[in-house]
């Protein structure tokens, strides 16, 4: 396929980024345009190495996000980043050892922490404990399956 034609099949295919490679354009077969896009990211979860479960949030005002994270059961890596105007922190209730609550250092505006615990499967909730920031909105829950 050669001509105007062509090049509207290769500018569409390389906008989606459906291939690795541009080096298919001299294909004289027009069924290319069916190959397998790049598989999207399975989370918004950064890897930490050997650890059963990672989970990154942001804190604003008053905003947790995103509101529902989820882990693996195991040693579970929390980080946590102020994007915020004013302190913030993260609680996790029922989730530590003989379920007591864990809590993450205050973290000031811009900062970055990380909370790491052994946590068992189940539905926690988490808020940010600092002045009522809760009642604001600042909560949500991790499912640690």
């Amino acid at each position: 396929m050669t001509g105007p034609r062509a090049i509207t099949v290769f500018a569409l295919l390389f906008l989606a980024g459906c291939g690795s490679s541009s080096s298919s354009s001299s294909s004289s077969s027009g069924s290319n345009s069916s190959s397998t896009p790049a598989p999207a990211p399975a989370s918004t979860t950064p890897p930490s190495g050997a650890g059963a479960g990672a989970v990154s949030v942001s804190e604003t005002e008053y905003k947790i996000a995103p509101a529902k994270g989820s882990a693996k059961a195991g040693k579970v890596t929390i980080t946590i980043k102020n994007a915020g105007a004013i302190q913030h922190a993260l609680s996790i209730e029922n989730a530590g050892p003989g379920g007591k609550d864990l809590k993450s250092s205050t973290v000031d505006p811009g900062g970055t922490t990380t909370l790491s615990a052994t946590i068992k499967p189940g539905k926690y909730e988490w808020y940010c404990p600092i002045d009522g920031h809760r009642g604001l909105g600042m909560q949500g829950t991790l499912v640690v399956s």
